[in-house]
C-alpha cells in the first residue's frame, strides 16, 4: 500500500461507518423518454466517487439523476483526454459505465453496461453473478465523446425498474484505463464497496423519486 493510501485509512475506516446514501431524484417537465430535452441543471447531481474499495480520486467522474413521472433520465460524464478510451468486444473488458438497480438490496439485480462506442448491455441476475439474462429494460443510450470528456445519456422507462412505491436501490461505477499507465485498469464508484467487485449490493444507494 502506498502512502497516500496509508495516510487515507482513518478517513477510509469513517467512510465505511458512514449511513448509506439516500437521493431523491427531482421531477423535471415531460422529456418523452429523450435524455437530450432535459435540463440537467434541474437534475441531481452525484458527484463524490471514489475506488470502488474505497480511495480518494483525482479524476473528474459524476453522475446526474432526473424523472419525469414516466421515466428515469441518467447523465454520466467524466473528464479526460478521451483518445485514451478503449472499446472491447466485450463491454465489461474495456472502458466503461456500469449502472446496478435492485428492489432491495439483495437479488434478483439488474444491470446496464455502456461502452463508449455506445453499445450496452443489459443483464438481469436472479443470484450473485449467475443465472442470468436478459433484461428487457428498453433503455435509451446515447455516448458523445468530446475531446475532454466522455459524457453517456441515458433514458429507462421507470415501469421497467425494478422498485416499490417510487423507491428502490442503485450504484454507479466507472472500470477505466488509468490516466497515466495505460496497461493498468481502475474500477471508480459513487458508494464504494470497500472489495474490488461491482456486483455487492449492500452499498447501494436508496432512490425516491421526487413529486411536485
Amino acid at each position: 500500500m502506498d502512502e497516500e493510501r496509508k495516510a487515507f485509512e482513518p478517513m477510509r475506516a469513517k467512510l465505511k461507518e458512514q449511513p448509506l446514501p439516500k437521493i431523491v431524484i427531482p421531477l423535471v417537465p415531460n422529456c418523452d423518454g429523450d435524455p437530450e430535452k432535459v435540463d440537467w441543471a434541474k437534475a441531481v447531481v452525484l458527484g463524490r466517487w471514489f475506488t470502488v474499495d474505497g480511495y480518494p480520486i483525482k479524476r473528474k467522474v459524476n453522475a446526474r439523476l432526473a424523472h419525469d413521472g414516466e421515466h428515469l433520465y441518467i447523465c454520466l460524464e467524466e473528464e479526460l483526454p478521451t483518445n485514451m478510451l478503449q472499446n472491447s468486444e466485450q463491454i465489461w473488458v474495456g472502458d466503461d459505465w456500469e449502472v446496478f438497480f435492485a428492489n432491495q438490496r439483495e437479488p434478483p439485480y439488474y444491470q446496464i453496461a455502456i461502452a463508449p462506442d455506445g453499445r450496452f448491455a443489459a443483464i438481469t441476475y436472479k443470484r450473485y453473478r449467475i443465472e442470468q439474462g436478459n433484461w428487457q429494460c428498453n433503455a435509451k443510450i446515447l455516448s458523445k465523446i468530446l475531446p475532454d470528456r466522455w459524457v453517456v445519456l441515458a433514458s429507462i422507462p421507470i415501469k421497467n425498474i425494478p422498485h416499490s412505491n417510487g423507491k428502490f436501490f442503485a450504484n454507479f461505477y466507472r472500470a477505466s484505463f488509468t490516466l497515466d499507465e495505460f496497461r493498468f485498469r481502475e474500477f471508480l464508484a459513487w458508494s464504494p464497496n470497500f472489495a474490488i467487485d461491482f456486483h455487492l449490493l449492500d452499498r447501494m444507494g436508496e432512490f425516491s423519486l421526487g413529486v411536485r
